[in-house]
């Protein structure tokens, strides 16, 4: 009787391990289950900030305008001589803007004045007054420009220098060998007091100057 009795107590604990056993597997199955599905969802979601679950990633670089090949370049011209009345124009963006952000247009403004001034003006300010990816507004405000021309011993002041090659007036840089305008202007189509100016040599302050300069002479 004894081993009998033995015998069912080997039995109750070894079905008790078999019990535990198979509701631990049960619970184990059924978890990881649920982390597959969830995995499975989350792979279906679409993309959003909130669903990455690192911090670190969370930072998306934000994407800014940037100016198109067909932007148009609008420029509002302000003369200091007549502030009421402002004339615009409509141009083509340059090569240099295409692409530019905010940011990179207003150094380009800052670094080529000269590319948007016309004969006969010196620029005070370039601004920019609005930006978008297909229009950009610029704010030009000018004043009439005064024809300076230095002699040989003011000529660290010089930005040009003009002189004659074979009879035809050659536009020169600063360093007087670089040319910078091949003039049709001729010898021939100057007058005495022209004629001895260039001989000696002419420096000119800027281009604005130069242009009205060219225009006088042959005038």
């Amino acid at each position: 009787m004894k081993k009998f009795e033995r015998y069912i107590c080997i039995f109750s604990v070894v079905a008790g391990f078999v019990a535990a056993y198979v509701i631990g597997y049960k619970i184990g199955n059924k978890e990881e289950s649920k982390v597959i599905i969830h995995e499975e969802l989350m792979s279906d979601m679409p993309y959003n900030r909130e669903n990455i679950m690192d911090d670190s990633t969370k930072d998306v670089a934000k994407i800014e305008n940037v100016v198109k090949e067909d932007a148009k370049l609008i420029v509002e011209v302000c003369k200091q001589e007549d502030k009421e009345n402002i004339t615009t124009s409509k141009l083509n963006v340059p090569v240099e803007m295409i692409g530019l952000t905010r940011e990179g247009i207003v150094e380009y403004l800052s670094n080529n004045k000269e590319y948007f001034q016309e004969k006969g003006e010196e620029i005070d300010s370039l601004l920019l007054v609005s930006f978008s990816e297909d229009k950009i507004v610029i704010r030009k405000n000018v004043h009439e420009a005064e024809m300076i021309i230095y002699t040989n011993e003011d000529s660290q002041r010089y930005n040009y220098y003009i002189a004659f090659d074979m009879d035809k007036v050659m536009v020169y840089k600063k360093d007087k060998t670089t040319v910078f305008i091949e003039t049709g202007i001729t010898f021939d189509m100057l007058d005495r007091e022209t004629r001895e100016s260039i001989e000696k040599g002419v420096w000119i302050e800027n281009i604005s100057v130069l242009y009205r300069y060219l225009e006088s002479i042959t005038s």
